[in-house]
């Protein structure tokens, strides 16, 4: 009886530490009880990635996962990023989480593709409703402190901020002007006439403005020379707009200094968009009229 319980014992420790043993498949990578480890030999889910490294490189070793698309010379890529608290890394990354797109993945998309499907933000917990921050529903109406926006955005239990003295709410008149309106030193709210937002273009992310072109001068009384800094950027365009987003004059920039009369401009603000010859555009820029 005892000899056929030892045996019994021992088969049962053998057939667990066969059926539960860890394969080391390569350096670093491990499978075991159908379950895969990357930098792990106890991988304690289907896909377990851990990165213990004590040497801090933003780019290489902080990084838990990449995942890219390769196609011909495109490589979109979608990276995981983890940061410890240590002087090695920016005060604002430490003990943090990063996720975004790189490479030439130009949109970081979240999706919650059910009709009724929402994106919700939370901290300290997603456990407890009350930790929901934010939130943005099925009709797109944003809600922070509240499930249940009425609104395009709506704000309950707190207030909007403002602590920039020269920003303020912006509002389109019925005339298709825009107007910031601000506070003065009484408390007033003083409106006064801006470009409109859908009129501002400040640089293009492909190649920053500077080594593009360049508007001089600026304020400027009878005249701005577009000068063109980009040899490869030929028989580009020019529009010149009023601060209603009214456009005033437009041409073709021949040469790589181009001379803009302004002299019959009434003083005040002007938008200059400058495009390549395929109308797609290179930059706006804000001039100032004396």
């Amino acid at each position: 009886m005892k000899k056929s319980f030892f045996l019994t014992f021992l088969l049962t420790v053998l057939i667990a530490t066969v059926f539960s043993q860890t394969d080391t498949i390569s350096t670093n990578i491990y499978q075991t009880d159908k379950k895969l480890g990357v930098g792990t030999s106890d991988p304690y889910a289907p896909l377990s990635v851990i990165n213990d490294s004590n040497y801090i490189s933003p780019n290489e070793n902080t990084v838990i996962a990449d995942f890219r698309r390769v196609y011909d010379n495109s490589a979109a890529r979608f990276n995981i990023f983890g940061y410890p608290d240590t002087d090695n890394v920016s005060a604002h990354m430490r003990k943090s989480i990063m996720l975004y797109a790189t490479g030439d993945a130009k949109d970081f998309i979240i999706c919650a593709s059910q009709p009724e499907g929402k994106i919700r933000f939370f901290t300290q917990t997603w456990a407890n409703p009350s930790s929901e921050r934010m939130r943005i529903d099925s009709i797109g109406n944003v809600g922070i402190g509240t499930t249940k926006p009425l609104a395009k955005l709506q704000i309950a239990d707190g207030d909007i901020y403002l602590s920039d003295i020269d920003k303020g709410i912006i509002m389109k008149s019925p005339d298709g002007n825009c107007w910031r309106g601000t506070l003065n030193l009484e408390g007033q709210l003083i409106f006064t006439q801006v470009l409109c937002p859908e009129y501002v273009v400040t640089y293009n992310p492909v190649l920053p403005i500077s080594e593009k072109i360049e508007i001089f001068p600026n304020p400027a009384q009878n005249s701005v020379e577009i000068n063109i800094l980009d040899s490869e950027l030929k028989n580009a365009r020019y529009s010149l707009f009023n601060i209603g987003g009214q456009e005033l004059d437009y041409g073709r920039i021949n040469n790589s200094n181009h001379v803009l009369d302004i002299s019959k401009l009434d003083s005040g603000i002007y938008l200059i968009k400058v495009s390549d010859r395929k109308n797609n555009l290179i930059g706006s820029y804000k001039i100032i009229k004396n």
